[in-house]
């Protein structure tokens, strides 16, 4: 969870941006506090920050293409996690397909997006989402969305009731998302249903460092999809 300290200067820095004035764009400023706002918020999963993030997207409408399409980060997430798949699923695929924003705020709603398809029985749909094929990226994009895609898969084991290896994969996907704020928190918020909180992530194992190599995360990566694929299958 974020501290109290992290909140209330999210707050600090949302409102200040609410109260910006910028020649010719009337509502970025607005746009930018809401985003600010939605980060602070986002771990509270509260009706506050629900409305934050329908507020979010509204702005974002009416500015540009590429805003709108960024928007729905928060939507996605917070609705993903809250149950409600149907709502969740257009805001994350909106953003997941877009053409016109970059490639890492795209990665972002892949495990909003997973998760949605997972919890309405669409596996199949939910593997091809995390076989997304994003492009070339540098190598510290590639550890992101190797990070995204393991918490999307251990999301859909879940799901599936698969839980034999859940700890140790989860040990993965902490660490590949350590260095990263975003993957970190994504990570945490997504798997504490599964793992539990702080102190729980805390107790996970270490994986060997030879097991967080690209290759060998794409490994696992790629097997555990085959098993998933597997079992929705038979």
């Amino acid at each position: 969870m974020l501290a109290g300290s992290d909140v209330s200067a999210g707050h600090a820095e949302a409102d200040r941006l609410s109260d910006l004035q910028i020649e010719g764009e009337s509502r970025h400023a607005e746009w930018m506090s809401l985003m600010v706002r939605n980060g602070a918020l986002m771990l509270e999963g509260d009706d506050a920050g629900l409305g934050a993030a329908m507020q979010l997207v509204i702005v974002g409408r009416s500015i540009s293409r590429a805003v709108d399409d960024n928007s729905g980060v928060y939507e996605a997430m917070l609705l993903s996690l809250a149950g409600r798949f149907d709502e969740a699923l257009p805001a994350a695929m909106q953003c997941l397909d877009s053409q016109v924003i970059g490639q890492t705020a795209r990665m972002n709603l892949l495990v909003p997006a997973v998760r949605s398809l997972a919890g309405l029985g669409r596996y199949e749909d939910a593997l091809e989402t995390v076989e997304k094929d994003f492009g070339p990226m540098i190598d510290s994009q590639r550890k992101l969305l190797q990070a995204h895609q393991v918490v999307a898969l251990i999301v859909i084991l879940h799901q599936l009731q698969r839980l034999e290896r859940i700890k140790d994969i989860a040990a993965v996907a902490n660490a590949l998302s350590h260095d990263h704020w975003w993957g970190d928190r994504e990570a945490r918020v997504y798997l504490a249903d599964i793992i539990g909180g702080d102190d729980a992530f805390a107790a996970l194992p270490t994986p060997d460092p030879a097991e967080l190599t690209p290759d060998r995360v794409a490994t696992l990566i790629n097997g555990l999809i085959t098993d998933i694929r597997h079992e929705i299958t038979t």
